[in-house]
């Protein structure tokens, strides 16, 4: 997905945010490179930053995906992400798949 239709569905689901999926809270709703090559470049910058957006600039005119981000934590001390892909989510917690 281009970056500027995963700003729009990251919006949308901002609303997740503290939500508890299989016992876990979303703490942030990212958007990362799809390519694994890209994801591991964002989690470098992500870890040296600790911020979402700004770990994302780089990638703006690549190929994206939504996430929920879980244990936010875990980042900053063992480089650990747990992220499930927004269309992942159970339908039930009110997330939108669709914009």
């Amino acid at each position: 997905m281009d970056f500027f239709n995963a700003v729009k569905l990251a919006e949308a689901n901002e609303h997740l945010v503290g939500k508890v999926v299989n016992r876990d809270v979303i703490e942030e709703i990212i958007i990362m490179p799809s390519s694994e090559r890209e994801q591991e470049l964002y989690k470098q910058y992500f870890v040296q930053y600790m911020d979402a957006q700004r770990a994302i600039a780089p990638f703006m005119t690549s190929d994206v995906d939504v996430y929920a981000l879980f244990q936010k934590h875990l980042i900053r001390t063992t480089g650990f992400f747990v992220v499930w892909k927004i269309n992942n989510l159970p339908r039930e917690i009110g997330v939108v798949k669709d914009i």
